[in-house]
């Protein structure tokens, strides 16, 4: 009986989270819609260690604002780069919004390290 009770917890563990874009905005805005896509719809999914897939499809057009809030606001946050790339999956037919997301995570990854080193020389 245990090891029934051990698998049902692997298999949360090893859940994962969909998020689709559409049912937060049809038309995402700026990077004030950005930061709060990360606040209120990404960041409670990192802070319980479960994979999110995030469906990028079916909204009409990303500002790049809104791209760097969303995603690179997680690093920004304090969700060190290598987690969301463990825990984040994009879903999207449109591979030029991948190449900006990964852009933006990179961005906030080196602006976090250039703080690091700045506070600690």
């Amino acid at each position: 009986m245990s090891n029934n009770r051990k698998r049902g917890r692997e298999g949360c563990l090893n859940a994962m989270r969909v998020i689709s874009v559409k049912d937060f905005a049809g038309e995402p805005g700026g990077a004030e819609s950005g930061a709060e896509f990360c606040q209120d719809w990404l960041l409670p999914v990192f802070k319980t260690g479960e994979k999110v897939e995030v469906d990028l499809d079916g909204v009409l057009g990303y500002p790049s604002s809104f791209l760097d809030e969303a995603f690179g606001g997680l690093v920004r946050r304090g969700v060190p780069i290598d987690r969301v790339y463990r825990q984040l999956k994009l879903k999207t037919v449109y591979d030029g919004l991948l190449g900006q997301i990964e852009a933006s995570l990179e961005r906030a990854c080196r602006k976090r390290q250039r703080e690091a080193n700045h506070h600690h020389p």
